[in-house]
């Protein structure tokens, strides 16, 4: 770069490292899928350790309280949470967009935010309950929180970003020529058996006739 040239951004090493692309694109999915997330965790996180440390487990269960009970209480309370933190945000999304001039959503594009909805909500379900299992297992909220942030950075930032490249490794995008002159080898070989199934069948005239009114037309 010269003196008085302008930077322009380059995507030569962040396109073949895919770990630095991770926060590229920030959109509505990208928020569901990191902030949500991690918001579910830090939530859940010390429903059951943080109980056992405090000592507060025991007494609740000495009041009666079954197991399940207490289990079925703190995942019902956050995904309540959850919930509305959820349906808050896609509302505040969805009427930004239905306010915009330049933008005009058809019902088909409704029906696809409220499969994004439904998918968003089934998501938090299943780090609220991974998390709650998590901090039954442990004793200490320290380490549910550890825990679960390991979990978290693999299933939402490592996995999907790294998934692609590994998909490329493994089995590499056939060239688009490769592809166009497979496609031809097969029209070519689908022609030949057509006439030699037609020589079969009706003769060398038949053929030449058809060939005459390919001609023709």
């Amino acid at each position: 770069m010269s003196v008085g040239e302008v930077p322009s951004p380059g995507g030569g090493f962040s396109d073949s490292n895919p770990l630095l692309s991770v926060f590229q694109d920030l959109d509505i999915s990208t928020i569901f899928q990191l902030v949500a997330t991690l918001l579910t965790l830090l939530l859940v996180y010390d429903s059951i350790s943080g109980e056992k440390e405090n000592r507060t487990l025991g007494l609740m269960l000495s009041q009666g309280l079954g197991r399940h009970q207490v289990l079925l209480g703190k995942l019902a309370g956050c995904l309540i949470s959850m919930a509305l933190t959820v349906t808050l945000g896609l509302l505040i999304a969805c009427l930004i967009l239905y306010l915009s001039p330049t933008v005009a959503l058809s019902t088909a594009d409704w029906s696809r935010v409220a499969v994004m909805y439904a998918a968003s909500l089934l998501l938090v379900a299943c780090f609220c309950t991974f998390g709650l299992f998590v901090s039954a297992l442990t004793k200490h909220a320290a380490d549910t929180l550890v825990l679960l942030f390991f979990f978290w950075v693999v299933t939402t930032v490592v996995v999907p970003d790294c998934a692609g490249s590994l998909a490329e490794r493994l089995y590499p995008a056939v060239a688009a020529d490769k592809v166009e002159s497979a496609v031809r080898e097969i029209n070519s070989d689908m022609d030949n058996l057509e006439i030699n199934w037609k020589r079969q069948h009706f003769g060398q005239s038949h053929i030449q006739s058809d060939d005459r009114e390919c001609s023709q037309g």
